[in-house]
């Protein structure tokens, strides 16, 4: 109740109608756009100015729908790399930072990220290890895949569309910080 108040009250502020789009900047400034979130997000990457929210938010997946999401969008991954080249493909997601090892020709390895949403991608979050992971390794591997097909009743997904960047060599200005860690004093 208290945040639809909160969204209602920001929503008055600002001129936006319902379900138009609320970026929040840092300076606690307001501004609306009438338009779909991932698109805005798109836009707003790289100005640094602040968080987006939305009045209408879209249902948050719970850990069932999501471990389907992920694997769907593993074994998407897993066949695109095949489909690429690489011959072994060595899932590595639950032990390290990054999803898989790939490697070709016996001697050419990647390690590859994967991201997978049900719907379109235009940004990502990335642990700080995924991220280290691709900015260190000299050949890194991202695998999105878009769109994927949920049914919430089972739950299980399908589909989906890939997109592979090979390689994937981000730098530190392609990153934008959206949360800190604030480690609180002890009280005295």
């Amino acid at each position: 109740m208290a945040l639809r108040c909160r969204l209602r009250d920001l929503r008055k502020r600002s001129g936006a109608q319902k379900g138009h789009l609320l970026v929040v900047h840092s300076d606690n400034e307001l501004s609306h756009r009438g338009d779909f979130p991932h698109r805005a997000r798109e836009r707003e990457r790289g100005s640094g100015r602040g968080r987006i929210a939305t009045g209408a938010l879209a249902r948050r997946l719970d850990a069932r729908e999501r471990k389907a999401v992920e694997e769907c969008a593993m074994a998407v991954a897993a066949r695109e790399l095949g489909r690429a080249g690489w011959d072994r493909i060595v899932r590595t997601a639950e032990h390290q930072s990054w999803d898989f090892e790939a490697t070709r020709h016996g001697d050419e390895t990647a390690r590859v990220e994967v991201k997978g949403s049900t719907l379109p991608i235009s940004a990502i979050e990335v642990t700080r290890n995924e991220r280290d992971s691709a900015v260190t390794f000299r050949h890194s591997i991202l695998v999105l895949v878009s769109e994927i097909e949920l049914d919430r009743s089972v739950p299980s997904a399908r589909g989906g569309k890939a997109r592979v960047v090979d390689p994937w060599q981000p730098s530190d200005e392609d990153f934008v910080a959206q949360r800190y860690s604030y480690q609180v004093p002890d009280a005295t």
